[in-house]
């Protein structure tokens, strides 16, 4: 302990009368108190403790003194150092008036410890025996400490849906001693990625997180730092099909990576991402000779290690023919891609034109228009016939998507945003064998319209 008590004075000060009760006058009494600190070696003094007693309580609190002598130690080195106080000599000063101390070297009280100093050329770690024909990447699922054959390393990319939230949590690590933990958040694809140059990975953000008294673990939510690095979908993107829908991102803590992983960017369940999942709504996939277009799994690239969305042609379907007024339509789909359809019915356009402020010519009294919103195509969208309930099913998640695009002038043609016509629809009637599915988009966006 540094801090030693020397000396305790209680110092009386005035009388406060009582008009109505003599017996109750007060008198303040102060608290006088000297105390070395053997840490700093010098005196402090404190005054600022007072209280009230009553006039009639004669019996005050004692006066306290340190007894004369060594009343501490402690070692500097090898060296004993004693203090001792004498009372005769203490005043009111913080200073070290009334102690003193003494130095005994050597001292066996004090023995001597050498220091440790740190081995300038420490031994190198032992390299690991090699082990042929195994792995050697840490970063595979069947790494082995010191193979040697890469060319068989497996990888098991981790997927996590971004939206609405990406949580990962810590476990608290033993001797912290704070409440949280600390942690960066790293964004991007690693160096080897195909998609590296889209994005190369790097520092988002520094984050903290409670450690919960109950489960011992801080939970990180990583989606607000990723959603704003991945662009909006748009069918029209060079690159709808592929870093669009993915990023790669990182958990670093305390020099280590706790998750690594590749975030789609989609609203689905982590459940329903694994390697080799169709981002599509059908479970047999549509398609039309002369008509091929790209669907999109998750997968891995050609050496396996790093995550990617898969791009390929579409097989043809037995269930369909070719379409003879083909209009193909792309939504966003709930199974965290992009759903596709090419209607070849008959199909209706139509024009969607709002009605516009009206006035009366004050001259002619003729009916004219101050203003007009803009004008927008309608097409009643027929698929046709063909055979397989699959589809019907797959194409009803058109009906409930918030985004979608349909080339309106016909294949190869611009992808149009449009919205699908809400409401109440006939799906099929169970026991057919032919079905037809029929539903009416509207551009998203208005001509323009000429004015005066």
């Amino acid at each position: 302990m540094a801090l030693h008590q020397l000396r305790l004075r209680y110092e009386r000060g005035p009388v406060i009368p009582d008009a109505n009760d003599p017996t109750y006058d007060q008198q303040e009494v102060r608290r006088l108190v000297w105390v070395y600190d053997t840490a700093l070696e010098r005196t402090t003094y404190d005054n600022s403790q007072a209280f009230y007693i009553l006039r009639n309580f004669e019996n005050a609190p004692p006066d306290e003194e340190l007894a004369a002598g060594v009343f501490a130690t402690r070692c500097l080195g090898t060296t004993l150092r004693s203090y001792s106080y004498d009372p005769s000599v203490l005043d009111g000063n913080l200073v070290a008036q009334g102690v003193s101390y003494s130095d005994e070297a050597d001292s066996p009280a004090c023995p001597y410890v050498p220091p440790v100093d740190p081995d300038p050329e420490p031994d190198p770690e032992p390299e690991p025996d090699p082990v042929p024909g195994q792995c050697g990447d840490p970063d595979a699922t069947n790494y082995v400490v010191g193979g040697t054959d890469n060319s068989v390393c497996l990888y098991a990319p981790r997927w996590r849906a971004l939206w609405p939230q990406l949580k990962v949590r810590l476990a608290n690590f033993e001797g912290n001693p704070k409440a949280f933990l600390s942690a960066e958040v790293w964004a991007g694809f690693p160096t080897g990625h195909p998609y590296a140059a889209a994005k190369t990975m790097a520092k988002v953000a520094d984050m903290r997180a409670t450690v919960s008294p109950v489960t011992g673990q801080a939970e990180f939510d990583l989606g607000p730092y990723l959603q704003p690095l991945l662009p909006r979908l748009d069918a029209n993107s060079p690159t709808a099909l592929t870093s669009d829908l993915l990023l790669g991102y990182e958990l670093r803590s305390r020099g280590a990576v706790w998750e690594r992983g590749y975030a789609v960017n989609a609203a689905v369940g982590d459940a329903q991402l694994f390697t080799g999942k169709q981002l599509t709504p059908f479970a047999s996939l549509p398609g039309w000779h002369g008509y091929d277009y790209q669907v999109a799994e998750l997968g891995t690239d050609a050496t396996g290690k790093f995550g990617v969305i898969e791009s390929y042609p579409a097989p043809v379907s037995h269930y369909l023919s070719c379409p003879q007024y083909p209009v193909p339509v792309m939504w966003l789909d709930r199974s965290g891609g992009y759903g596709y359809w090419v209607f070849g019915g008959k199909h209706d356009p139509g024009l969607l034109a709002p009605e516009g402020q009206g006035f009366i010519e004050a001259q002619t009294r003729e009916q004219r228009l101050s203003s007009r919103p803009g004008a927008r195509r309608t097409l009643l969208l027929r698929s046709g016939y063909f055979g397989g309930q699959a589809l019907i099913d797959g194409l009803l998640t058109l009906r409930e998507c918030i985004q979608a695009w349909a080339q309106l002038d016909g294949p190869d043609s611009p992808w149009v945003p449009v919205l699908v016509e809400a409401g109440e629809s006939t799906n099929y009637r169970i026991g057919q064998r032919r079905f037809e599915f029929n539903t009416k988009v509207t551009e998203a966006a208005p001509r323009h319209v000429q004015g005066q």
